[in-house]
């Protein structure tokens, strides 16, 4: 793994209108595209929460171009839940920068390998791991009506990142 970058703010992504999500039972907003959607989706077993953000199709269903999941973490430090996540082949070589979430170090990652090498951040809460990935990284897996520069979801997750903060 390796580690680059500071804890530099994210620049402020201009140019597209965000509106905020809110959640009660975490705590937590964030603000996102007033074109996309937030939905709730089903959770794993060891997910609390499991969020699709992005628009809709023309069946009527998002698009989970960004997605942000609550997993249980068992008292992992948030290095030792980054090792056990970075074990994965395809983190192999992977890119690490160092990233401040309302001030929680934060790791994104930026695998070297994979179909489209999309970053995921990741951060621990109140004992809860939290990931934010970006899952239309690469526009060739989107309709091309929908597809957009690689760095628009980018510059997205960017701001999501930049906005998200735990209320008190």
């Amino acid at each position: 793994v390796q580690l680059l970058g500071t804890t530099e703010p994210f620049k402020i992504f201009s140019g597209i209108n965000f509106v905020a999500y809110s959640n009660s039972a975490f705590g937590f907003e964030f603000k996102y595209p007033a074109h996309f959607v937030v939905k709730e989706e089903n959770t794993s077993e060891d997910e609390l929460l499991n969020l699709a953000i992005g628009t809709i199709n023309p069946a009527g269903f998002p698009f989970r171009e960004i997605q942000l999941r609550v997993v249980k973490n068992s008292g992992n430090s948030p290095d030792e839940w980054l090792n056990t996540l970075t074990s994965n082949p395809l983190f192999q070589d992977a890119a690490v920068e160092v990233k401040n979430i309302d001030g929680i170090l934060a790791r994104r990652i930026i695998p070297r390998y994979g179909y489209s090498r999309a970053p995921s951040t990741y951060f621990i809460h109140k004992d809860a791991g939290y990931i934010i990935s970006i899952n239309a990284f690469d526009p060739f897996f989107l309709p091309s009506e929908f597809r957009k520069p690689k760095n628009y979801f980018s510059e997205i997750e960017k701001q999501l990142l930049l906005s998200f903060k735990f209320k008190q």
